[in-house]
């Protein structure tokens, strides 16, 4: 599989994720997949996903040794589409300037791995309650998927 091949694949999920949340009302915003070469940088300088408000960017990062066909038919490739889901669930976030929620701070409180940095806030909470049902799921099965 060609670096190509798997941008065009994450593009796809993009849309098809991004449709399902955000599509009647707002632009979407512009991806960034960036394949790095080992997986010791991706720690280092910043180089981690995450959703760029400033510039209406979501960067989903990859290291390159780990790219192929198996990849997609392991379970690792749900890493990617956590990953995916959970910048478009901060897009969402800003874009509609989710309100914090009663539902939303009680999902705070399920115990669950903590998400690293300040923009974790109920208000995130709360975005993820907004967006489950659009995409099928509970709040609790979206918080324990991304």
């Amino acid at each position: 599989m060609t670096e190509s091949d798997f941008q065009h694949i994450v593009q796809n999920e993009h849309e098809c994720v991004w449709n399902k949340l955000l599509g009647e009302t707002y632009q979407m915003s512009k991806l960034a997949v960036h394949i790095l070469p080992e997986i010791t940088i991706r720690t280092q300088e910043g180089h981690v996903s995450k959703y760029v408000f400033a510039s209406d960017t979501i960067c989903i990062v990859f290291v390159k040794e780990l790219l192929d066909d198996s990849y997609f038919t392991s379970g690792q490739s749900a890493d990617w589409k956590a990953e995916l889901r959970h910048e478009l669930i901060h897009e969402y976030q800003h874009k509609t300037s989710s309100k914090v929620s009663l539902q939303g701070n009680e999902l705070m409180k399920i115990p669950h791995l903590p998400f690293p940095g300040n923009d974790h806030g109920p208000d995130f909470y709360s975005a993820i309650c907004e967006c489950a049902p659009k995409l099928g799921l509970t709040p609790e099965k979206l918080l324990k998927s991304i």
